[in-house]
């Protein structure tokens, strides 16, 4: 429909890109990081901003050292 700021696609080497209104919206890279809100993701799960649950978030590491936020 001739929307120029919404569109998925390829944004460099091996890198897939979902944009919405102009911003990067979701990124995975050819590590298999996905990022949310970050065009570069460092980690397989790298979300910038406030992350809502419904459920239960469960972690295999046995201490929350290197948690960076607060979990509620």
């Amino acid at each position: 429909n001739g929307d120029t700021h919404t569109y998925f696609g390829f944004s460099g080497a091996d890198t897939y890109t979902v944009v919405t209104g102009g911003t990067t919206a979701l990124t995975i890279d050819s590590s298999q990081n996905v990022g949310i809100g970050t065009t570069s993701p460092s980690t397989k799960l790298d979300v910038v901003g406030e992350i809502s649950a419904t459920n239960t978030i469960t972690s295999t590491k046995s201490t929350n050292a290197g948690i960076g936020g607060q979990l509620k």
